[in-house]
């Protein structure tokens, strides 16, 4: 069973186009939480290769990291926008996005419509 799953995975990481659907949805990804970020000065910075793109939050006031709405972001898109994702960075204020290769431009419209639910939730 190993085995062939392995198999079935190069096949679609060797599928003609595969590398441009993974490029198109890391910038769908990053230029809709960019747009976020100029709608929300709590988020510092957003950044990342590809479809690996982390989200920084500062206090607004004191541009000091911000774990506590990080947190409070992170529990809300799980909850109401059936988003899984996890905090990182050494003050727990970055939201990590890691989404499947194989996401659909579908699926980050849905993720970037949780957290700007979440954003506007936890304000």
């Amino acid at each position: 069973i190993g085995c062939a799953a392995a198999l079935a995975t190069i096949d679609v990481l060797t599928e003609p186009g595969f590398l441009d659907h993974v490029t198109a949805r890391g910038e769908q990804l990053r230029a809709g939480l960019r747009e976020l970020a100029g709608q929300h000065a709590v988020i510092a910075d957003v950044r990342g290769p590809g479809l690996m793109v982390g989200l920084e939050f500062r206090n607004a006031d004191t541009a000091q990291p911000d774990a506590a709405r990080t947190a409070a972001v992170i529990s809300h898109a799980r909850t109401h926008g059936n988003l899984l994702v996890m905090n990182a960075g050494t003050w727990g204020n970055i939201i990590r996005f890691m989404p499947p290769l194989v996401v659909s431009q579908e699926e980050i419209d849905l993720a970037l419509t949780a957290i700007q639910a979440a954003l506007e939730a936890t304000a």
